[in-house]
């Protein structure tokens, strides 16, 4: 199932997806909501929904090959240079899960899912270096990943429990695919 579900992810033009970056410790909460609109392979915006955003607070990141827009709290657009090309990092995610487990079903939005737990290697090539759990909920009519939960700290090492209560973890829904829409470069500005 997730070598069918990464197959059919490589033949997808577009996606539409909801994330959201949760952290928690022992005294608090901080949630990071955006939303991303891609283009395969190598345009994306992201549209982040953060409260009390300052100057220096990042609020929207375009993405067109390997020029990168960065629009700031303060106004400014930025552009930049990265080495990465590669911007629908979930097909990277499903090749390097391992010790993959079937959960119960689930329905979610009244569609039946598949639910997998997996290890996803902290460096994305050996479990021995560390993993964090990811959990894959997968359609189970067009066999598309239809929502994402990874783990990002704390780092596991073998099968022993974290002694942190720090938690970070990423969560994504992926509303639509091969859907048409458009993004434009931003205007850089000072």
């Amino acid at each position: 199932m997730l070598k069918e579900c990464k197959d059919n992810l490589s033949n997808i033009r577009s996606v539409h997806l909801i994330s959201t970056r949760t952290e928690k410790t022992d005294n608090s909460e901080i949630i990071f909501p955006s939303e991303s609109y891609i283009i395969i392979p190598d345009i994306k915006h992201i549209i982040y929904q953060a409260k009390g955003i300052g100057p220096m607070d990042v609020i929207e990141e375009w993405r067109f090959g390997e020029d990168k827009y960065v629009h700031y709290g303060d106004g400014r657009i930025t552009i930049s240079e990265v080495k990465e090309s590669y911007i629908f990092t979930e097909i990277i995610a499903l090749e390097s899960a391992v010790e993959p487990i079937s959960l119960e079903d689930e329905e979610i939005d009244e569609l039946a899912r598949y639910s997998v737990e997996a290890k996803m290697p902290h460096d994305l090539k050996d479990i021995a270096n560390g993993y964090n759990l990811v959990k894959l909920y997968i359609d189970k009519q067009e066999l598309l990943l239809r929502k994402l939960v990874l783990e990002l700290e704390p780092i596991r090492y073998r099968d022993k429990i974290p002694e942190t209560n720090d938690q970070k973890w990423a969560e994504s829904e992926y509303i639509e695919y091969n859907q048409a829409f458009q993004i434009d470069r931003p205007e850089v500005t000072k």
